[in-house]
């Protein structure tokens, strides 16, 4: 499929730098291809609750933005910046590293006096192995994501200009597994009060982890859209959330009834 397929024209002026508040009424655009005719309907978000029945099944992505972001310094006084990416069982990190004349064994001052960032490795497209040091002891990752929590800050797609008021704005209702590097967008819409609305009318909500990666803010560059390469992402799909969704799908085959509701990208790739 040719990627000119997809090109479209977006004002700036449509794109929302904050969230809709409450998160539920935000705009819905409904396509309905069930019949002869593709019809549509522009709603509001919580008109959701309208339109899955009881039966169906909600599948949510339950990863959490990991503020990965983080200024630094190098020792010469040149500005950098490192996006951790991936941890290692050695307590090493992939991260995207930015900056002039960053070499292996270059070290970077962060925003915490008591913490530095030494670049281990390098590998490839500003990518490099780090480690975040203390003193002389290396952070395992469970420290490091504490460590990020206070100082790191929250990775944003390139759309959103103007720097977020609240970080949570960014996170899920229902996210609790840390680990992405972008937030899995289409479930920013749900409150809690909507999810338990769904619960009460016999929707069926199951959760999938993926943790979303830097192939997310990557272009694509080729001109065939199959021919583009994705970069790995850490998921997990859990037994019972396998066992409900094939239960489901061998149900709509009998009585076209108990429909599947994937909630972004992510969880279609999951």
């Amino acid at each position: 499929m040719d990627t000119d397929l997809f090109d479209y024209e977006l004002p700036r002026e449509m794109i929302a730098q904050s969230g809709a508040r409450p998160r539920d009424s935000s705009r819905l655009f409904l396509i309905d291809a069930s019949g002869e005719r593709v019809r549509h309907r522009h709603l509001i978000f919580r008109d959701i609750e309208d339109i899955l029945e009881k039966g169906d099944i909600l599948v949510l992505n339950r990863t959490r933005v990991l503020p990965a972001r983080v200024k630094a310094e190098k020792i010469t006084g040149g500005k950098a910046e490192v996006l951790l990416l991936v941890e290692s069982d050695d307590n090493r990190w992939t991260a995207l590293v930015k900056g002039k004349r960053i070499s292996e064994g270059s070290v970077l001052l962060t925003p915490d006096p008591e913490l530095v960032i030494n670049i281990t490795e390098r590998v490839n497209e500003g990518r490099c192995r780090i480690t975040m040091e203390r003193g002389k002891k290396v952070l395992t990752p469970e420290e490091v994501r504490e460590w990020a929590g206070r100082w790191g800050l929250m990775p944003t797609p390139p759309y959103i200009r103007k720097a977020l008021k609240d970080p949570e704005e960014y996170q899920t209702v229902y996210g609790d597994k840390e680990g992405s590097v972008a937030a899995p967008t289409a479930g920013l819409h749900f409150t809690e009060g909507l999810l338990e609305r769904l619960k009460e009318k016999g929707v069926r909500i199951v959760y999938v982890v993926l943790h979303v990666g830097i192939g997310t803010f990557a272009p694509v560059k080729t001109r065939d859209i199959g021919s583009h390469v994705m970069e790995e992402e850490w998921f997990e799909l859990p037994k019972g959330t396998a066992d409900v969704i094939s239960g489901a799908v061998s149900e709509f085959d009998r009585t076209g009834k108990r429909r599947i509701w994937a909630v972004g990208t992510t969880v279609m790739r999951t």
